[in-house]
């Protein structure tokens, strides 16, 4: 990922992000990690003639203008340590969701001539698989009808990596399940999951539960 603009408008203590890279992460995850870099730290391929275009109307005086800014063009993108931070952060909140539970993400700036090369690399760790799945559904109709449905959509099983979306999927799944059932008054946040992963291996046991409404005993139709 890298930009190609000019330093000449920028303040003296400024640079601008020329490039950004990710190391060590699984090549499988490594596009999507790069949407986690913030954007106005994020240089495109296509930066440079819309910067050319903001250039043009938003200099004055050899600077970048800080009132009546015209929406034309993309500024360029502008090294802010702060944004750094937050996108180190993202990022490994993101591995984790994937099932690297144990991910640390750090990162570097290299600086030369106002110029700024931005370096995220993952120590990732072991990767996460299910090794048991628990049911805590009081509600026995509720759990009759989840499970007799569950093969149907399910994306959740006893082996296979853990990932929030799959979670998320399965939360999704039961919602519509319940609804197409006529429990109309049921909601996403009754679905929760509880994650252990105190194992001596590389696995994390799952327990999905699903609560009742406030003070009920039952879901009701």
């Amino acid at each position: 990922m890298s930009a190609c603009s000019s330093t000449k408008y920028i303040a003296d203590y400024q640079s601008i992000v020329k490039k950004v890279e990710i190391d060590s992460v699984d090549k499988v995850f490594e596009e999507e990690a790069l949407n986690y870099i913030q954007k106005d730290i994020r240089p495109t391929s296509t930066i440079g003639i819309n910067v050319l275009i903001y250039n043009i109307f938003n200099t004055k005086d050899g600077k970048y203008k800080t009132t009546g800014i015209k929406p034309l063009g993309t500024p360029p993108p502008i090294l802010d340590s702060a944004l750094v931070e937050i996108s180190r952060d993202q990022i490994q909140k993101f591995l984790v969701s994937k099932g690297y539970f144990k991910a640390k993400v750090t990162s570097a700036i290299e600086v030369e001539k106002q110029k700024a090369k931005v370096r995220f690399k993952a120590d990732q760790g072991p990767s996460f698989s299910i090794n048991k799945i628990a049911y805590k559904i009081p509600d026995s109709v509720t759990k009759d009808t989840y499970l007799r449905n569950k093969a149907l959509f399910t994306h959740f099983k006893e082996g296979m990596r853990y990932d929030d979306d799959s979670l998320a999927y399965e939360r999704d799944q039961i919602y519509q399940v319940m609804k197409e059932n006529g429990y109309f008054d049921f909601v996403r946040p009754y679905v929760k999951f509880e994650l252990d992963t105190n194992l001596n291996s590389s696995k994390v046991n799952v327990s999905l539960l699903i609560d009742n409404q406030k003070d009920k005993s039952a879901h009701q139709k």
